[in-house]
């Protein structure tokens, strides 16, 4: 299993990566504010036992729907689901470092 420390820094910075790029392709209206008061807060989140992961979803979710003007579905869904998607790459390759 990866250290807590490693999943939220993964997390904030994948996320702080992807979701510019993401909204960039989707022409979606954003400042790097708006990234940030989404992804730090979530990445935090994930340090909270058995709901982290899915309380830092819906977070992240939420905190885009409430800076953007932007349809709930798919203008903030599926950027915030293709960048979670992009960080289990990420994650499993500290995963296999670690056991190497």
């Amino acid at each position: 299993m990866v250290s807590p420390g490693t999943n939220v820094v993964v997390h904030a910075v994948i996320g702080m990566l992807a979701l510019p790029l993401i909204f960039r392709l989707l022409k979606t209206h954003y400042t790097m504010l708006d990234i940030v008061l989404a992804c730090v807060p979530a990445a935090l989140l994930t340090l909270v036992p058995t709901v982290g992961e899915a309380l830092s979803l819906v977070t992240m979710v939420a905190v885009l729907n409430y800076r953007i003007s932007e349809n709930l579905f798919p203008g903030i869904v599926v950027p915030v689901m293709v960048a979670r998607l992009l960080m289990i790459p990420v994650l499993l390759v500290f995963e296999l470092h670690k056991q190497m």
